[in-house]
């Protein structure tokens, strides 16, 4: 994999985890690589140095989940439960609730989960509404609590640190990014 120039070697695993930051890191290299002023020679500077850092980290890494073939019907039993919690966002799911819709037991849908998206159900769902935040945050004006409510953390603190979480960022310094505002 070349990166900037830079040639890592062998297969770089990134962690479930890890990943929303790195798309992140990814997307905004991707805006800025038509720009060649001092700035944004900066800007790519500086979101490239943490970029190959989490692909260096990861080079040579295998995935710590045990390897399960999912067949075609729990495969889709999965793919549906996710379009559901994706639909529905702001919704108060809890871990018992997605047991009786899948019809699996406890253990089974979390390592079917794990298998097919790499993260636990309620892992999952607030990755996937971090990732809804993160767009909202870019693409709209909406206050920072308004977006919170709206993609199912109901309250702004626990976006705030889901967003620290994920993307080593706050809101507002992710929209001022964003938006060009530094």
């Amino acid at each position: 994999m070349e990166v900037g120039g830079i040639r890592l070697g062998g297969k770089a695993f990134v962690s479930p985890q890890r990943r929303p930051m790195l798309e992140f890191l990814w997307e905004r290299m991707e805006q800025e690589i038509f720009e060649d002023d001092a700035l944004t020679r900066h800007m790519r500077l500086a979101l490239l140095a943490p970029l190959l850092l989490e692909l260096a980290r990861g080079v040579g890494k295998r995935c710590c989940a045990p390897k399960m073939n999912v067949t075609k019907i729990p495969r889709g039993t999965i793919e549906q439960l996710c379009a559901e919690l994706r639909a529905d966002l702001p919704y108060p799911w809890t871990t018992e609730e997605l047991i009786r819709r899948s019809g699996y037991g406890a253990t089974q849908l979390r390592s079917l989960f794990v298998t097919m998206t790499g993260a636990t159900p309620m892992r999952w769902l607030q990755q996937e509404r971090v990732l809804h935040a993160r767009d909202l945050l870019a693409q709209t004006d909406k206050t920072v609590m308004e977006i919170a409510m709206e993609v199912g953390f109901g309250d702004r603190s626990l976006l705030y640190r889901a967003l620290r979480k994920l993307l080593k960022t706050s809101p507002s310094r992710y929209r001022a990014i964003m938006r060009h505002d530094h």
